[in-house]
């Protein structure tokens, strides 16, 4: 009997060892680095996140990060349950937008940098970004009792990608490419600008033995001009040719396709979904579509590109248009896998396209990403 005990007790030790283990694994600790680790390799249009009572995602496809997290308060050290409610749910919000700002930190930039990366070399960036999480409205909040008699609020909050445009990423990503990753340094805000002063020309000087100018011909004088000119000789006549019917009137060309916006079609690629990404002419590298190219105002609108998990669900997305030109991306390079490159014809083909739709500007673009 003893002997069965005490393999029972050793058998509930495992089992508890093995909880604690697990639950250990499923938190998401933060590193020295700053960063949240994602679990699990593979990446989906919906990264998702968690740790010991909270838990976040990034939805690209829908184009929004949410943190969910829990706050207690113990009733009897408050006075009371309506007291509690309160305090837990303010602490379910200072978490929720505190994790917000630790997920907002790994999200990818372009090709080969993340926020992160920006907010080391840009001190002011981070004030922006809390700035813009204050506008980060909760979409869900609820307070329950515990078994403990504690109570818990639990606040879920929201913020879309699009908004990170307020902060300026886009003018920092484009500074920060001046410089190679690692070594960048930025230029002192107060530092003053470079003026240009363009002195006036002078006039050119004759000198006094030049030579004169040339008279002019009799036939240019005003004279010569006012003289009558003779009557210019009639045509000869000609005898009229018979009528004849007239040639059918020439077909009006068909207008050419009109494009509403573009799909690029990466399945298959492991490309990550991310703010800026570039699509690029194979061999030669050059750039169609990315920084240089879309208008700012329509990226704070909607943001820079849409992303889909499926061809058919791209085409249904109405940032395209009923008739968007669909190309296949050939790969997806650097670090973040966010710079697609796109064939010789096929880059032939958007030019063409963005010359009569005008779509890449305007952030008409949808990746597919599978």
């Amino acid at each position: 009997m003893t002997i069965r005990w005490q393999q029972a007790l050793a058998l509930a030790g495992l089992m508890f060892l093995h909880g604690c283990a697990s639950m250990a694994s499923a938190d998401v600790y933060t590193p020295p680095s700053g960063k949240v680790v994602f679990p699990g390799k593979k990446v989906y249009l919906t990264e998702k996140t968690w740790g010991r009572d909270w838990h976040g995602s990034i939805n690209w496809e829908r184009g929004y990060i949410q943190a969910t997290a829990n706050g207690v308060s113990d009733p009897a050290k408050v006075g009371g349950e309506a007291q509690a409610e309160l305090l837990a749910l303010k602490a379910g919000r200072y978490i929720a937008y505190a994790r917000l700002l630790e997920m907002i930190k790994i999200i990818r930039v372009d090709n080969r940098s993340d926020i992160a990366f920006l907010m080391r070399h840009h001190p002011n960036l981070t004030v922006r970004l809390q700035g813009v999480l204050r506008g980060a409205n909760p979409i869900y909040e609820r307070a329950y009792k515990r078994s403990d008699g504690w109570m818990v609020g639990q606040v879920t909050t929201r913020l879309y990608l699009k908004d990170l445009h307020q902060v300026g990423l886009r003018h920092q990503v484009l500074v920060s490419r001046r410089h190679p990753a690692g070594v960048y340094h930025p230029r002192h805000e107060t530092e003053s600008p470079v003026v240009i002063v363009r002195r006036p020309q002078a006039k050119p000087i004759i000198p006094p033995d030049a030579a004169p100018a040339p008279l002019p011909k009799p036939e240019e004088t005003p004279a010569a001009k006012a003289a009558p000119q003779p009557a210019p000789e009639a045509p000869p006549i000609v005898a009229s040719k018979p009528e004849t019917t007239p040639p059918p009137p020439p077909k009006k060309p068909v207008p050419p396709l009109l494009y509403t916006g573009l799909i690029i079609d990466a399945g298959g690629l492991e490309a990550k979904p991310a703010l800026f990404p570039s699509v690029v002419e194979d061999g030669t590298g050059k750039q169609l579509f990315g920084l240089g190219v879309i208008d700012v105002n329509q990226a704070a609108v909607k943001g820079v590109v849409g992303y889909a998990p499926s061809l058919e669900a791209a085409r249904k997305n109405p940032r395209v248009g009923p008739n968007p030109l669909v190309v296949s991306a050939i790969q997806a390079t650097g670090l973040n896998k966010a710079k697609f490159s796109v064939g010789v014809d096929d880059a032939q083909a958007i030019l063409d396209a963005d010359a009569k739709g005008a779509f890449l500007s305007k952030c008409k673009v949808v990746i597919v990403i599978n």
